[in-house]
């Protein structure tokens, strides 16, 4: 079976080239078109009130619930840049139109890398011009495409599903060291489904919740991060909610999971699910604290896990929880009741992935899992 990527869907082509915004060799400035006959969207941004020109501009745009095309770029996150990098992302908005015949208002804008450095305009308008020309619908042009906001050479990232006669695709940042891979959350996903905004929208957040917002973004500056999802129509099939809602996620946990790879023997994935707190939001909270406690994550990597200290880091966050009733298991076996330790050694054999179960003892049904990259400092 040919791999899926996000030119699967019908009614789409791309291309992605080296233009010089990044230093590093390899595609750094991709275009995806939707060629239609519909140019239905939706979108997902950071929830933060600072923010690159390309996340504004692409809100403006998002505005009528349509996208004809996205401009992507590594290398350069034209954020921090006043004034100029508004007028930069108009400019590559023009661009675009003028190449390829589309509403300049309909033209999203997706970057990532460097803060507060101007963008090398003449060569994205160069890129873009280029890019233009080179527009396909083949597996060459979509891995160009995905490689273009790759965080290291050679680090594609892309997905897709067939549903019949309709399907998803997409492609997201590629990965590197956690700290880059997590930094900027960017992606585009397609459908050639015959379906509205607002479906898309419904799918696209629900998809959101269980994948891309499980990763562990509490160092992330969280200006640049956006999610779009095109939806061409060119299928002319009209999936139910459910059906669509199926097909996106799968598409957006493949590229989570293609995010969090180990980068080498030292690495270990770790995936921190918390149950039984009182809601939703506490259980969000003890996990990012618990995830993200620098000790914590030490003695993952070291094979003794050190239960004692999660669960001091979970009642530091004064969410409710019963001390009696803490339960941690870490792939698969308790360590623990309570405070009262179950095993003699702390020591575990397990393999890269360390999936960690920690339950508040409240009895409710409040849930939140963090995913991350564990690396030796």
């Amino acid at each position: 079976m040919p791999q899926q990527t996000i030119l699967t869907p019908k009614g789409f082509a791309a291309a992605g080239l080296h233009a010089g915004i990044h230093e590093r060799k390899g595609n750094d400035l991709a275009l995806i078109v939707n060629q239609g006959p519909a140019w239905n969207a939706a979108a997902v941004f950071p929830d933060s009130r600072v923010c690159a020109s390309s996340v504004r501009a692409t809100r403006e745009v998002m505005r009528s619930y349509a996208v004809n095309a996205v401009v992507l770029t590594t290398g350069n996150a034209n954020a921090f840049n006043g004034s100029t990098g508004d007028a930069d992302t108009r400019e590559i908005q023009k661009r675009v139109s003028q190449e390829i015949g589309v509403p300049e208002d309909r033209v999203a804008v997706c970057a990532k890398g460097q803060f507060a450095v101007p963008l090398p305009m003449e060569r994205v308008k160069t890129g873009l011009a280029k890019l233009a020309t080179d527009l396909g619908d083949t597996p060459a042009h979509a891995e160009s495409a995905a490689a273009a906001i790759a965080s290291t050479q050679g680090t594609i990232n892309q997905a897709g599903v067939s549903c019949g006669a309709w399907s998803v695709g997409g492609i997201s940042q590629g990965a590197g060291n956690s700290q880059e891979t997590l930094d900027t959350v960017l992606g585009c996903l397609t459908t050639d489904a015959l379906v509205p905004a607002f479906s898309l929208e419904k799918a696209l957040r629900r998809a959101m919740e269980t994948t891309f917002n499980t990763l562990d973004r509490s160092t992330a500056p969280l200006t640049n991060d956006t999610v779009l999802l095109l939806a061409s129509g060119a299928s002319q099939v009209t999936p139910n909610q459910t059906q669509l809602d199926e097909a996106v996620l799968a598409v957006c946990e493949a590229l989570v999971e293609q995010l969090l790879v180990n980068q080498g023997s030292a690495t270990k994935k770790l995936t921190l699910a918390v149950a039984g707190a009182a809601n939703d939001e506490e259980a969000r909270i003890a996990a990012q604290a618990v995830a993200c406690d620098g000790r914590f994550r030490e003695s993952l990597l070291s094979g003794a896990p050190d239960w004692p200290r999660a669960l001091a880091i979970a009642g530091k966050t004064k969410v409710c929880l019963d001390a009696e009733a803490l339960e941690i298991n870490v792939n698969g076996t308790q360590l623990c009741q309570g405070i009262t330790p179950l095993l003699t050694s702390r020591v575990l054999d397990y393999d890269e992935h360390v999936t960690i179960t920690l339950d508040l003892g409240t009895r409710g049904v409040g849930t939140a899992t963090v995913r991350t990259l564990l690396e030796p400092m």
